[in-house]
């Protein structure tokens, strides 16, 4: 027993240590940190290739994926230009047709205020023709441009498809052998139709304004002819006022040589159109205030001294009267009030002259009223009162000096300076009688000017009507895919990853199958352009001269209305600016400097607004910007698709059955914070009904059998 015990355990130790040196060999293999075994060499190789090789299989499958989406963005960003490019043609449609009738609407109104001014009523007579020919070529250019506008926009659908297929087309073949198939969605499908309103037309306004042609011409003519009797009557009293120059005769000349008035008062004018009336009043009271102040006698000659108080009479008297005068001279009104001059004892008589006290009397030694002729004549320091021209001619007295002081003699004071060029009384008469003869014709020119601007608003107003109608032949597009284009793309190749790479880590029957992708583009203003129409506008002024020929001022003003189409109410007063300043003598007419300050704020009232000019131009956007407005078809199909690709399987499994096998379904599912339009879509277990996509598609797209079939397959697939 002791012997086989000490065997047992023998036995039992070795194997122990047996055991103890092959986990110290393993642990040893574990922990070592140089050298490699030939296992673990080779595992980690495996894992490796098996890694190297998977990473190229996933990257041809994106690659392939991506392709498809880089050309549905691309093809959807060529279909949203198509858009861009409608509006663009629609924009230069509406400024032909705004700028046209803005031009004839202008033409009409200097054409009508043409004609109350004779030197250019044949000017307005050719403005009011070509304003008919303006508003006729802009009725039948708005009505064809519309009709085929409408047409451009009915096709607009079937030229997007055609750009998407054409994208489609320039992209096929490759290394993945590609082959698509796809067609454009515009959202809204349908746009608004730009039919021309019949009520607009402006040719009924036009004609309108005949009636208005033989009336305004007659006005005209006889308040020219009022006017032109105003200009020589004031053309009259500058001249005596004046004189045809410094060294002429005239009251200037006379004050200055007769009365040694002062320069200041005494000034000289060139022209008329510096010269008024007032400036003659204030001359003339000026000179005979000096006169007054000047006028002495030194002898003592009774007859010379009764003549010299006799002119200190009259100056007093005109002083007097100039002080009462005036005159009111404003662009709308004439009033004055000027002294009498009398030239003899008979128009003496009539005056303060005869009838003012102005003569010392004294009683003789009989009891009698004695006159005396002048202040400091004989007894004239006994003088009680004093008398007039007036009381010594009723009484018969007698005078002192005796027989000195004769009624006569007060009635000559201005007779010979009011008879000969060479007094100032001649001028100041000359002055006088053109000043009523102008206040006369003044007068007789308001109400004929009151009548003509009543008649002319008139034809105005209508003028104003013809603007407000441009608004029903105006060209506003609302085209389809105003709001974006989706365009769905289908890349029908099958691949096999063997024809790409040979790898004994990928199966033999491995294939990159159809690929769907989905992309939206929209239209933004693009800021950074320049907006111009300046080709086609120097296109269609060459074919326009021609309609225009002989009147270059309309075709002027009708390029620089579409220069500036776009500013919207500048552009109207712009307009009419330039018509106004290229007809001569327009601005320089009463009648003409009124009506275009009345016209033009007659336009200002109408508040046309800028017309947003800036370009337009494709940006690729997330399709479910574009796609949330879907509210029926396809596009609806393809939003609910898209909605379902970000929930859970079991839901996403349901609702593309639903939706495959009856699209009035309705859906309440969640609504994906995030979209990526790449990838396949997951079709549903049994397959799915296509019936509902199909009738959609047949309803869009005529004769669709084919792209329905590549829909589907790729659906399925």
């Amino acid at each position: 027993m002791g012997v086989m015990n000490m065997v047992w355990k023998r036995r039992f130790a070795s194997r122990q240590q047996h055991q103890r040196r092959q986990i110290s060999y393993i642990r040893h293999l574990h922990k070592r940190d140089g050298g490699f075994t030939t296992f673990g060499c080779a595992l980690a190789i495996l894992i490796s290739v098996t890694l190297i090789f998977s990473q190229l299989e996933i990257y041809h499958v994106n690659t392939a994926c991506a392709a498809t989406q880089e050309v549905a963005d691309i093809a959807a960003l060529g279909a949203a230009h198509e858009v861009a490019r409608f509006v663009k043609v629609a924009r230069l449609c509406d400024s032909v047709v705004l700028t046209l009738s803005v031009c004839g609407a202008t033409c009409a109104a200097v054409g009508l205020i043409c004609l109350c001014i004779p030197p250019v009523c044949a000017v307005g007579t050719t403005l009011l023709n070509a304003a008919h020919k303006c508003i006729s070529i802009s009725d039948s250019f708005s009505k064809k441009a519309c009709k085929a506008l409408d047409s451009y926009q009915d096709a607009l659908p079937f030229l997007c498809t055609l750009k998407v297929l054409q994208t489609s087309y320039a992209n096929k073949g490759g290394v993945y052998h590609n082959a698509y198939a796809g067609i454009a969605f515009l959202l809204p499908s349908d746009g608004k139709t730009l039919s021309h309103e019949a009520s607009s037309s402006g040719i009924a306004h036009v004609d309108k304004l005949e009636e208005y042609k033989k009336p305004l011409k007659e006005m005209g003519e006889a308040m020219v002819k009022k006017q032109r009797a105003c200009k020589e009557a004031k053309l009259r009293a500058f001249q005596a006022d004046c004189g045809s120059s410094e060294q002429a005769s005239s009251m200037y000349e006379r004050a200055q040589a007769l009365g040694d008035v002062p320069a200041y008062r005494n000034p000289h004018y060139h022209s008329v159109d510096a010269w008024n009336f007032a400036c003659a009043l204030q001359r003339a009271q000026a000179y005979y205030e000096t006169r007054e102040r000047t006028e002495y006698s030194h002898s003592s000659n009774p007859d010379v001294q009764a003549q010299s108080y006799a002119r200190l009479c009259f100056y007093r008297y005109m002083v007097n009267q100039l002080q009462q005068s005036y005159i009111n001279e404003t662009d709308d009104s004439f009033s004055a009030s000027l002294p009498f001059i009398p030239r003899n004892t008979h128009q003496m008589r009539s005056t303060s002259l005869y009838t003012d006290a102005l003569f010392p009397v004294f009683k003789d030694e009989d009891g009698h009223d004695v006159f005396c002729a002048y202040p400091g004549a004989p007894g004239s320091h006994e003088a009680y009162r004093y008398g007039s021209l007036e009381e010594f001619q009723r009484m018969h007295a007698s005078s002192s000096p005796a027989g000195v002081l004769r009624v006569s003699d007060m009635g000559k004071v201005a007779a010979a300076s009011s008879a000969i060029n060479n007094g100032f009384e001649f001028y100041f008469t000359q002055f006088i009688n053109a000043t009523r003869d102008y206040e006369k014709h003044a007068h007789d020119l308001k109400p004929l000017e009151r009548k003509t601007k009543h008649k002319l608003d008139g034809a105005l107003s209508e003028v104003v009507k013809l603007i407000k109608s441009i608004k029903g032949r105006r060209i506003f597009p609302y085209p389809p895919g105003r709001d974006g284009v989706c365009c769905a793309l289908i890349n029908t190749s099958r691949v096999s990853l063997h024809t790409l790479f040979a790898s004994p880590f990928i199966k033999k029957d491995t294939v990159i199958r159809q690929r769907f992708a989905l992309s939206a583009a929209t239209l933004v203003r693009d800021e950074d352009a320049t907006p111009s129409f300046s080709s086609a506008v120097q296109s269609f002024s060459n074919r326009a001269s021609s309609l225009f020929a002989g009147v270059p001022l309309v075709l002027n003003c009708w390029l620089s209305l579409v220069n500036l189409y776009g500013t919207g109410q500048d552009m109207l007063i712009s307009g009419v600016e330039h018509m106004f300043d290229g007809v001569p003598l327009l601005n320089t007419s009463g009648i003409g400097r009124w009506a275009s300050q009345h016209f033009k704020s007659l336009i200002c009232d109408l508040g046309f607004d800028k017309i947003d000019m800036a370009p337009l131009r494709a940006v690729s956007v997330n399709s479910r910007m574009v796609l949330q407005s879907a509210t029926n078809g396809v596009p609806l199909v393809l939003r609910r698709i898209k909605e379902a690709m970000f929930i859970n399987e079991h839901d996403k499994i349901r609702i593309l059955r639903d939706m495959f096998e009856s699209s009035s379904g309705s859906y309440a599912g969640h609504t994906p914070d995030d979209t990526h339009d790449s990838g396949r879509i997951a079709p549903s277990p049994d397959g799915g009904s296509f019936d509902a996509v199909r009738e959609h598609l047949k309803d869009v797209i005529p004769d669709s059998d084919i792209l329905i079939a590549l829909l589907s397959e790729g659906l399925k697939g």
